[in-house]
């Protein structure tokens, strides 16, 4: 899978809206779907949210990392 595939199969696991992943991560919706189309990569910050998040929920985060950290911008994988 991609960033994000992964990312949105997370949001799916925790049965959240692309809103209320949003706000949960802090970023603005629109941010997410510009992760989506590959315009832009999250932040470390952001991807520290994302981690803390997973690890209160009991959510993998591995996967999303690793996808996070072979993303190139344009959404294709290296």
């Amino acid at each position: 899978m991609n960033f994000p595939d992964e990312i949105k199969s997370l949001r799916e696991r925790a049965l959240l809206t692309q809103k209320k992943n949003s706000q949960i991560v802090d970023v603005a919706s629109p941010i997410v779907n510009r992760w989506k189309t590959g315009e832009v990569r999250p932040s470390i910050k952001i991807m520290k949210n994302i981690k803390i998040y997973c690890k209160k929920n009991t959510l993998p985060y591995e996967d999303v990392e690793e996808t996070w950290l072979n993303y190139k911008l344009g959404g294709t994988k290296q």
